[in-house]
């Protein structure tokens, strides 16, 4: 990175009261934060020449990391072209301890990324022992953390207040409603929406399914609740790219005949959160429902009601709250965005449902659940295969040092005893200065080189100190290197294992998988130069290496051979590397090349040829069983493949 890059992220839980949409793009509190945060880097970047960027989320929660703002900051960050982060206080940053800490103590030193809390008065460049060692920082960590669960709580009570009194506090009517224009809390009926709500209630009384009712409506472009929302509230963040929210569902035909507020009920507690900042619902026991009768406009009799009840319960398949289906919950179509029906064949397999009920093109959109249990366990197993190499490299070298680390610590064993013998001479001086031995000038100048001599020593101390701590591994690795290697011995995975590896998968016609995985944020980015996702037909990533002794024009023309062979083959180039010399294993360019391979960041290499070079060594060996373990493919510049199957 040439230049100097400061990020400035500024957050606002909930937008001020002053904030019209219609004339303000932002709020003060916003404005405020970056006048503060510009005051910082005139003063303490003053006559650098620095490039500042801007990172905001307005009216978005601290609780977690799942922010538009924030997002696109750390994906700069991992790409290395963030070298300073400033913020208001901690609490701008996450309200979340862990996640903060995490930060603060691993992620930015492992990215070597300067990080400044301007009101917490912190600086991570002038931190000798990092975040770790300052109480404060970890104690206002907890509190903002507290603060959050103890603000949940109180917003909690107050709502189930209401909706016992029958107020209706949710930020937007559910379908068949809309919110007074004269009264606060209370809903009035939506003429076109609720016509659409009986008429659901009118097929499911006469006997019609809810596929077949969803069909229905798909057939007649009725708007389902997602959409009919968007339009009235003007805005389109819930309806993303595929079709998700823009068709009727048996699902969503369902939900809306299942709720019973539609008889004039106020009902509040049927979620609740899973845990603080989190996004997932879990449904709630009826007995713990706060239900006031008589408290909304009736759109449904409570006789139709009853009645479609029992219907329903014919079409529904029992249901069990365990279940060993692997990818239950977090299986997704890649066309249409509606979740994968599991069926249990003898061969169980997933398959979209949707082009039952609209025209679609993910029709036969199906997967073995072998098939995909193998290509997800394929992909963990790349992953971690390149972390456990990378941390066995980085205890090889631990290793190498290890007598260096002996070193290190009998040099700070002298220099601690020298530093307490200054010390112990200073208290020498001053009972020599109380007993007349010595005037008051002698013990002035005597201390004061004396103490002089006491600051070079500490600050050696401390420089020697932070060189033993990088060479020390810690608990935490082991522990993940031995979570990991366990990964590697695995077979098949079972549904605890899936949940806790993978966020969501994608599956798309033709056989394509797209993972979203839930990695912690440290080895998400120490593995992955893409991104949090990882497809199953990722196949034409290719490294390019090349070497010649015939000097610079004629390592030109050799790479050009290389690169034309790429494009040729139809095939993205990630990276390359060069020696300027002849074909060497142990040459610095050929390294790193197996650097990436061992990384799992390539499919391919092509190198110039390998003809010449002994293939009996030792060297050639490791490296041929290392190419050959990870099934990767090696061809010269001619397109012929020279290692492989």
């Amino acid at each position: 990175m040439s230049e100097y890059v400061i990020a400035k992220y500024l957050r606002l839980s909930l937008e001020d009261a002053d904030l019209d949409p219609a004339e303000k793009a932002e709020s003060n509190s916003i404005f405020n934060q970056r006048r503060l945060i510009d005051d910082v880097i005139s003063t303490k970047f003053a006559g650098k020449a620095v490039k500042v960027l801007e990172f905001a989320d307005d009216g978005r929660s601290g609780t977690n990391f799942e922010r538009p703002g924030v997002t696109k900051l750390l994906d700069l960050a991992k790409e290395g072209k963030i070298n300073c982060i400033i913020v208001k206080d901690f609490s701008r940053w996450g309200r979340d301890y862990i996640a903060v800490s995490d930060y603060l103590e691993q992620i930015f030193p492992f990215l070597q990324i300067r990080f400044i809390s301007v009101n917490d008065d912190y600086d991570s460049e002038t931190l000798q022992y990092g975040s770790a060692g300052m109480v404060d920082v970890g104690f206002k960590n907890i509190m903002h953390d507290l603060y959050c669960k103890e603000l949940s709580q109180k917003m909690r009570l107050t709502k189930q207040q209401l909706f016992a009194a029958g107020k209706y506090h949710s930020s937007f009517a559910f379908y068949g409603y809309k919110k007074s224009p004269t009264e606060k809390y209370k809903l009035i009926v939506d003429k076109d929406t609720a016509a659409i709500v009986r008429k659901v209630f009118l097929w499911a009384d006469s006997g019609k399914t809810t596929t077949e009712i969803a069909k229905m409506l798909n057939d007649k472009k009725v708007p389902p609740p997602m959409a009919a929302l968007a339009k009235q509230k003007g805005f389109k963040q819930y309806l993303k790219d595929d079709n998700y929210g823009k068709i009727w569902t048996s699902a969503s035909v369902r939900r809306i005949l299942k709720d019973e507020r539609y008889t004039g009920k106020s009902i509040y507690g049927r979620t609740k959160v899973k845990s603080i900042g989190s996004k997932r619902s879990v449904q709630q026991p009826e007995d713990q429902w706060v239900v006031v009768p008589d408290m909304l406009p009736v759109v449904i009799s409570q006789s139709v009601y009853d009645s479609v009840q029992p219907k329903l319960k014919r079409h529904v398949k029992a249901k069990n709250d365990k279940t060993d289906r692997l990818f239950s919950g977090n299986i997704r179509c890649g066309h249409c965005g509606y979740a994968l029906a599991y069926h249990p064949a003898k061969y169980p397999y997933y398959q979209c449902h949707t082009h039952t009920v609209t025209d679609v093109d993910c029709y036969g959109n199906r997967i073995l659940e072998e098939e995909l249990e193998q290509a997800v366990l394929t992909m963990a197993k790349k992953h971690a295969a390149a972390i456990v190499d990378a941390d066995t490299e980085i205890d090889s070298h631990r290793n190498d040092n290890g007598k260096l680390t002996h070193d290190f610590r009998l040099k700070l064993a002298r220099l601690q005893r020298k530093k307490s013998n200054l010390l112990a001479k200073n208290n020498e001086l001053f009972e020599a200065l109380i007993d007349g031995k010595i005037s008051d000038t002698d013990y002035r100048e005597k201390t004061a080189f004396n103490t002089e001599q006491v600051g070079s020593l500490q600050a050696e101390i401390d420089r020697i100190a932070t060189e033993i701590e990088k060479l020390t591994p810690t608990q935490k690795d082991n522990t993940e290197h031995k979570i990991l290697a366990r990964l590697l011995s695995l077979e098949h995975m079972d549904k605890p294992l899936v949940d806790s590896l993978v966020k969501s998968v994608k599956i798309y016609l033709g056989g394509k998988i797209q993972v979203v995985w839930n990695f912690s944020c440290f080895h998400d980015i120490m593995i992955s130069d893409e991104g949090d996702s990882s497809n199953a037909e990722v196949s034409n990533r290719v490294w390019l290496y090349y070497c010649s002794d015939a000097g610079w024009e004629e390592l030109n023309r050799v790479r050009d051979g290389v690169t034309d062979c790429a494009s040729k083959m139809g095939l993205t180039v990630i990276g390359e590397s060069f020696d300027n010399a002849g074909f060497s294993i142990t040459a610095k360019g050929f390294k790193e090349m197996q650097r990436a391979v061992r990384q799992g960041r390539v499919d391919k290499v092509i190198v110039p040829t390998l003809d010449g070079v002994s293939k009996t060594t030792n060297a050639y060996r490791a490296f041929e069983k290392a190419i050959l373990k990870r099934d990767i493919k090696f061809y010269d510049m001619h397109g012929n493949l020279i290692i492989g199957e």
